[in-house]
């Protein structure tokens, strides 16, 4: 059984993302993870369905635009503050449990 950072390292994951990952697993990591584009290429990698991310990557374009539909939540947060707030769009639009199963990993 390989663990989540060598699945990354199989993936050609970026340095920065396989050095922040370190010894976390996958759900660890989902969890923790402050760069939503780390996530969202990891899912794109993992095969989650498009949907899914497509719904993930519409709710980041509408904070960034100032039009925060359906996140009412999140509006405490300016339209400029990305990393860790499309983080949390992400964990949101993405469970865990959709990109485990597509990578096969499993779940702590």
């Amino acid at each position: 059984m390989s663990t989540f950072r060598e699945t990354l390292i199989a993936l050609d994951a970026c340095h920065s993302a396989i050095k922040w990952v370190g010894e976390r697993d996958l759900e660890t990591a989902w969890a923790e993870c402050p760069r939503g584009h780390w996530m969202l290429w990891l899912a794109e990698m993992a095969g989650v369905d498009r949907a899914s991310i497509d719904d993930a990557l519409s709710d980041i374009a509408d904070v960034k635009l100032g039009r925060v539909v359906g996140l009412e939540h999140l509006r405490w947060v300016s339209p400029d503050a990305d990393g860790p707030l499309y983080a949390q769009i992400v964990r949101e639009r993405i469970p865990v449990a959709l990109v485990a199963e597509a990578l096969a990993v499993p779940r702590a």
